[in-house]
Order: structure tokens, then sequence, then C-alpha cells
């Protein structure tokens, strides 16, 4: 809730869920501009949102920040290579380095729009 909070001060339109099944079911007819996700869900991890989300074409290509109180292992990494734009350790800066990270995932995603890539 907080960090929802912290975007929505950013002036971003957030929609938030505690677990995957509601934010799949939801993201099924809908493509944001960015998803936040937490590994550590319960009923459902991040890792196996993360997967649901590759498998759906229109997702495909959306960013992913993820926002983790959990210790990432080599083998954690090595499942979130290439899927993911970046690591967000929950912690004391954790609100700034999301907001940080948003603003420069969003505005490469823009970018990478209007270029046509």
């Amino acid at each position: 809730r907080v960090l929802a909070t912290a975007l929505g001060d950013e002036s971003l339109n957030v929609t938030t869920f505690m677990s995957g099944p509601p934010a799949l079911e939801w993201l099924a007819g809908n493509t944001p501009d960015l998803i936040t996700l937490d590994l550590m869900m319960p009923g459902m991890d991040g890792f196996e949102v993360l997967d649901a989300l590759r498998r759906q074409d229109h997702l495909r290509d959306v960013p992913v920040l993820i926002i983790t109180a959990k210790d990432i292992f080599p083998e954690d990494r090595e499942r979130l290579n290439g899927r993911i734009s970046a690591i967000i350790q929950k912690g004391p800066r954790q609100r700034e380095e999301l907001l940080l990270e948003v603003r420069e995932t969003l505005n490469r995603r823009r970018l990478k729009a209007s270029t046509g890539e």
C-alpha cells in the first residue's frame, strides 16, 4: 500500500492486488505500461505470476519491476534473467529506488514506442 500511494503521488494510475490470481484475471483484459511484482505472495509466488505473464502475448513486452524482501540467490536471478526490468530490495531506500526505476522504465518504454522499436 505504501508503494501504491507513492506511485499515485506521482500522478500514475495504480491498480493493486494482494495475490497473483486476481491480478492475472485483471491483466487478461488489460495491458498496463508497467507491472510491479513481489516475489513473495500468498498462494502463488511472483515467479509463477511472471511465468503466467509471459504466456500472454499482450503482456510479453510489458516491463516488470520486482520488489522483494526475499534474498535473491543466483538460481533466482537465473529464473528472472531477461524477464524483468529491475529488482528493488525492500528497505529504507525502497521508495526512492522504486520511483526512480519507474520513471526510467516508463521513459524507455515511451522512447521505444515513439521510435517504433
